[in-house]
């Protein structure tokens, strides 16, 4: 064995007078005391399974596998699902014998049939039309309000660009509506803020007979001398009043912070309101 009889295909056995070869694995005795390499690929028994292409090499063999196999002999299934391919944590869900029948479900933030896109929230232009918006990465965003607007959490759980709801006064209510407000005021509030009372004198609602008193969303009427009144809160001469103050064709006569009637035959009262029947007397 000291000439390496064997070459480098195996190795050498000395025995008394005689040597023989160990072949390796990929190679056989074809002839005595030699190893020839062994096509793996010609045997009764391919090694490449599940209709794999065989090609043999120096002492081994090599296998090219079809479509979803793998493995030094094509022996095992790949899943479509198996060489991972939804990226960013999305979930992968394999529907069929194709390497391509799987679908991706992502993780938010993420989108394409591979999740490897990131989602850029600013794309669908939550802060506008009141601010500009800052992408920061997947599923995440900050609004920078224009002046008197405020950024809060809106419904959809993500920032918008709102006014400022202290603008209101108390005791208003604040309407939010589309890019703007509403402040709805309480009785006796008014103005775009319900910051200016209502002043309901300034209509002159007690006529040129009265002054005008304002209170709390109402007012009140001081008649001046002559005048009263007329149960509506507006000051009025009773001798000239809708409604006569002396009844049954009685004349009115006005008087200082009064009236007085001058009532026709038969009738008396402060209104002439009252019949006096008179009996005749007649003496036979």
């Amino acid at each position: 064995c000291m000439s390496s009889p064997c070459g480098n295909n195996g190795s050498c056995i000395d025995f008394h007078g005689y040597f023989t070869c160990s072949c390796y694995e990929g190679f056989v005795n074809l002839q005595p005391q030699q190893c020839f390499d062994f096509n793996e690929c010609s045997s009764a028994s391919p090694p490449c399974q599940n209709n794999g292409t065989c090609l043999n090499t120096v002492g081994s063999f090599q296998c090219t596998c079809p479509s979803d196999y793998y493995g030094v002999r094509c022996q095992t299934y790949s899943h479509p699902c198996f060489s991972s391919p939804c990226k960013n944590g999305g979930s992968c869900y394999g529907y069929g014998d194709s390497s391509l029948d799987f679908e991706c479900i992502c993780q938010p933030g993420y989108k394409d049939s591979l999740c490897s896109t990131e989602e850029n929230k600013c794309e669908s232009y939550p802060c506008e039309p009141f601010g500009k918006c800052n992408d920061l990465g997947p599923s995440s965003y900050t609004c920078s309000c224009l002046p008197g607007f405020t950024s809060v959490y809106g419904n959809d759980t993500f920032y918008e660009c709102k006014q400022n709801l202290s603008s209101c006064s108390p005791q208003s209510w604040c309407m939010n509506l589309p890019g703007r407000y509403q402040c709805i005021c309480p009785p006796g509030k008014v103005g775009l803020f319900c910051e200016m009372e209502v002043l309901l004198c300034m209509s002159s609602p007690c006529g040129n007979n009265g002054s005008c008193n304002d209170i709390f969303n109402n007012y009140t009427c001081s008649c001046y001398e002559g005048f009263r009144s007329d149960g509506h809160q507006l000051c009025v001469d009773e001798c000239s009043s809708f409604t006569p103050a002396c009844q049954n064709n009685g004349t009115c006569v006005n008087t200082i912070g009064s009236f007085h009637c001058s009532c026709p035959a038969n009738y008396y009262g402060l209104h002439c309101q009252i019949y006096s029947w008179v009996l005749l007397a007649i003496c036979v």
